[in-house]
């Protein structure tokens, strides 16, 4: 059964909220933040006199000093899948062994993918912007019309490639 649309709210595949919820990172953790207990007096020895007799006198202790592990990731145990073309299947991994070969290090198609998902985070806000400014609206067109279809997903890319373009750079 196709999906009902309201008569007062139209359904867009680049809507707001639909976006908001693919796209929106996790929440930072609290735990990792420095609390300083109320009282207390955080105090950094005075090195700019002599670093090289501060770092003779800790050296002992820098040495002995548990490393820190890297922040918790979230762990990947959800699965996209999309269908593409055997050619664009081709071409997406011939063009990540180029990519792996110029930065010399091992790429996968999803290294490359889960970067892509990234820049489309950094840039969702101005994604945002643009859709809710647009003088049109877009509606995906069904799956059998292959013209119309190649025509959205070149309206998608537009729009895409103008938001990055105009995000801020990734931190």
């Amino acid at each position: 059964m196709g999906r009902r649309l309201s008569a007062e709210r139209p359904y867009t595949p680049l809507d707001e909220s639909l976006i908001t919820q693919v796209l929106q990172p996790p929440a930072p953790s609290v735990s990792s933040a420095i609390v300083k207990p109320p009282g207390a007096q955080l105090n950094a020895p005075d090195v700019s006199s002599n670093p090289q007799a501060f770092e003779a006198s800790h050296a002992d202790s820098i040495a002995r000093a548990p490393r820190r592990e890297p922040p918790a990731l979230p762990r990947m145990d959800c699965t996209l899948r999309l269908r593409v073309s055997r050619q664009d299947k081709r071409e997406f991994e011939a063009f990540t062994a180029r990519f792996a070969a110029g930065v010399d290090a091992t790429l996968k198609p999803s290294n490359v993918l889960r970067a892509m998902l990234s820049v489309l985070q950094n840039a969702e806000p101005v994604l945002a912007d643009l859709t809710r400014h647009s003088t049109h609206s877009l509606r995906r067109p069904p799956n059998d019309d292959a013209v119309a279809y190649a025509a959205f997903e070149h309206c998608v890319v537009r729009l895409i490639d103008s938001a990055v373009r105009r995000s801020p750079p990734v931190r």
